[in-house]
């Protein structure tokens, strides 16, 4: 077994859950006039470190030279240096960063509460004050911590923490494809230097931005469903709720990956874990905004829908597994639930708060027909920003390349290839739904923050797919293909 890379890996796994235990604690702590004490990140931390790893993840025997690995080193050191420092010597120096996350994390910097004039008096402007606040706690929680040692700002080494907690997670999920670990590790690097990710630019790592925190996310659903790990998709679905408002939608679509390869177990998790974090930032929410306390009912209507969408897929399922193509008419079923949920926006404004980051879409004020008129625009600006200005490198290039190279052979993408068109493809909606005058301005901004969601499962799909036609590495690799 390859020793510290087993290391690295329990590391960011422990790190990893223990971040969505201190954001479960925090989320309800801060609602009180106590608000979050300061031993809870340290111990949280603690406590995430400590979970065992999953049997059977052992690393093969390293095979790589030293000069590989002293060249894939002194790169990724070089890297992860140039994130620290840049997210250490000044404040964020973008527009979410600077108005949304910094403020907030100012004040929680102060006292770790919402019952502090900040948070608590409607005449105080704060941006985007529905964000579900896991980089604000962190980082807050951080500089309580470690700030009396290392000077303000000290907090911000989350930054550059999540570029490399995003590697660890994407080398774990391809550490035993087919194909070796020389193309493994080409992937993680090719990843690493994404330009969206490493430049200075909105939504890069360090930014200040919450989106590489949305990215780590998704990657680790993409890597839950490509090894079928209940863990990484409890993880992964955790942390995309905790992150931004879109996070429960990409967990959703998640749900249909499995729901579409008829994987009960894996749709039970994801709706399971879903449906709990919910209800935990559901009441933080609504005091974010200042509405009234909502009842028990409503803070549970989203697990209670979702436990009338898992019953209805799993009879489903069940109809249609003895048919021909039981896969076909699963797709058939989402598509059409999908169309229905689309045509059913109107009733979802009497349920989502007109003034949350996502009823400021559902409540535009226009017909659904006037924001399917930024479909051509918004092509046009896919294919500038995915594949001609080469802010996202050879990701998306790539993709594309690969996916006409694959198509009539056999996948190990375990359904990480379906995650990644579904996202690409809701990239769209913000736009039908978009309330903006500014349907170009909107597309610059947004466009892509929302395409470097995906890049770390589509470097994933890559490469699963590139090793899939070589013959699987020496002693202890395993093909990582769903056996069902």
């Amino acid at each position: 077994m390859n020793e510290p890379a087993s290391l690295l890996e329990r590391f960011g796994r422990g790190l990893l859950a223990g971040v969505a235990l201190y954001w479960v604690g925090a989320i309800t702590a801060v609602r009180s006039a106590a608000g979050v004490a300061d031993w809870w990140l340290p111990l949280a931390l603690a406590l995430g470190c400590c979970v065992p790893a999953p049997r059977g993840a052992q690393w093969p025997a390293a095979t790589l030279s030293w000069r590989t690995r002293l060249a894939a080193g002194g790169l990724l050191a070089v890297v992860f240096g140039a994130l620290v420092y840049g997210a250490l010597a000044t404040p964020s120096r973008h527009w979410d960063g600077a108005v949304a996350h910094d403020a907030k994390i100012y004040w929680l910097s102060q006292a770790m509460t919402l019952q502090q004039p900040f948070f608590a008096d409607p005449a105080v402007f704060h941006h985007s004050p529905d964000y579900p606040l896991l980089l604000s706690l962190l980082v807050a929680g951080s500089e309580r911590w470690l700030g009396g040692a290392f000077g303000s700002g000290s907090g911000r080494i989350w930054l550059p923490l999540v570029h490399a907690l995003l590697l660890v997670v994407l080398a774990t999920a391809l550490r035993l494809a087919p194909g070796g670990p020389r193309r493994a590790l080409g992937v993680v690097l090719a990843c690493a230097v994404v330009p969206a990710l490493i430049g200075v630019g909105g939504g890069g790592v360090d930014s200040g931005y919450c989106d590489p925190w949305l990215l780590l996310a998704t990657t680790s659903l993409a890597a839950g469903l490509a090894s079928r790990s209940p863990w990484e998709l409890a993880l992964g679905v955790v942390l995309a709720v905790a992150s931004k408002p879109e996070g429960p939608v990409y967990a959703a679509l998640a749900m249909v990956v499995a729901f579409v390869l008829g994987r009960r177990r894996e749709l039970l998790v994801i709706a399971t874990a879903l449906a709990a974090a919910m209800v935990v930032w559901l009441p933080t929410q609504r005091q974010l905004l200042h509405l009234p306390p909502a009842s028990t009912a409503v803070i549970c209507l989203p697990a209670l829908v979702l436990a009338a969408l898992v019953t209805a897929a799993l009879v489903a399922d069940r109809l249609v597994r003895g048919t021909a193509r039981p896969m076909r008419w699963r797709a058939g079923l989402v598509a059409t639930a999908m169309l229905a949920a689309l045509l059913s926006l109107p009733l979802l404004r009497t349920i989502v708060p007109p003034t949350s980051a996502v009823g400021v879409y559902l409540h535009r004020g226009c017909e659904l027909s006037q924001g399917l008129a930024n479909l051509p625009a918004f092509a046009r600006a896919w294919l500038d920003h995915a594949l001609l200005r080469w802010g996202f490198g050879g990701t998306f290039v790539l993709l594309l390349v690969v996916v006409p190279w694959r198509r009539h052979r056999p996948t190990a993408g375990g359904g990480t290839g379906l995650f990644v068109a579904l996202g690409l493809l809701i990239t769209a909606l913000p736009f039908v739904l978009s309330h903006e005058t500014d349907p170009e301005h909107h597309l610059r901004s947004s466009l892509p923050r929302l395409l470097s969601h995906w890049v770390g499962p589509a470097w994933l799909w890559i490469g699963l797919q590139l090793g899939a036609g070589w013959p699987a590495p020496g002693a202890g690799a395993v093909d990582p293909r769903p056996t069902s």
